[in-house]
């Protein structure tokens, strides 16, 4: 649940955003490249994937991350 369990979906309102912070780490051995950052939901209790009106995958697109080089390695 979002916001450390304080915000469930079902006090979710329409168009207003819901800020969830979480860190993605890489492992690095990850090329450098443009990434697709996906999230999905699902239900507490059974842990049932809920369905996503815009997909068949039930995914929702974050963002578009890029990936740079390491600027301290020695390629």
């Amino acid at each position: 649940t979002p916001e450390c369990g304080f915000r469930p979906t079902s006090g979710w309102e329409v168009g207003r955003p819901i800020r969830d912070p979480h860190l993605v780490t890489l492992p690095t051995s990850a090329p450098p490249g443009e990434y697709n950052l996906f999230t999905g939901l699902y239900d507490l209790e059974t842990l049932e994937r809920l369905d996503v009106a815009e997909n068949e995958n039930d995914l929702i697109l974050l963002e578009l991350i890029e990936l740079s080089p390491d600027p301290l390695s020695a390629d």
